[in-house]
């Protein structure tokens, strides 16, 4: 909840994207760092799990009020808003990806040996670790490259949002 409201103060103090890029990086790491924590060290997963989940909180928020950034460059692009579709494309990608996920989890379970209600392997251990910390860091990593390469920069969002408010004025 914290990092929810956290999101004005970081919004008026820095642009999306690179804002956006540095707090995937951040939780990419705060993932990464449970691979190196040993398993008795229960008070120091929740500092980690609390400081990657106040960073990846706000980071969502974000990248959703990006999706209105690229509804208002097809506008200043093409004049239309395509809100809708947008948003829609975006919910399609998202459940699209859970459902690739969860499918892509039930195989590397059993790719490394899981078998529910028994005592776990070494090596179901060791997959379920890298379920849990690298193989996650590792998509929020290309989450940050992606938005990384995010062309609607706080200058061009600018631009766009000045010729809009002129294309409007002219049209009333």
């Amino acid at each position: 909840m914290v990092g929810i409201l956290s999101i004005g103060y970081f919004l008026r103090n820095f642009d999306k994207k690179p804002l956006a890029v540095a707090m995937c990086v951040i939780t990419a790491l705060s993932i990464l760092v449970f691979y190196f924590i040993p398993t008795d060290q229960y008070l120091r997963m929740i500092v980690v799990n609390c400081v990657g989940t106040f960073i990846f909180a706000p980071t969502a928020a974000i990248v959703w009020s990006m999706y209105e950034d690229v509804v208002a460059y097809g506008e200043y692009k093409f004049g239309r808003r395509s809100t809708g579709l947008i948003h829609s494309a975006s919910l399609f990608s998202l459940k699209s990806g859970h459902m690739i996920a969860i499918t892509v989890v039930g195989y590397l379970l059993a790719w490394f040996g899981y078998v529910a209600n028994i005592e776990q392997t070494e090596r179901s251990l060791f997959g379920i670790a890298l379920m849990f910390s690298i193989l996650p860091a590792i998509v929020a990593l290309g989450k940050a490259y992606a938005i990384w390469r995010y062309l609607l920069h706080a200058v061009k969002m600018a631009e766009i949002e000045t010729a809009l408010a002129e294309r409007h004025v002219a049209n009333t």
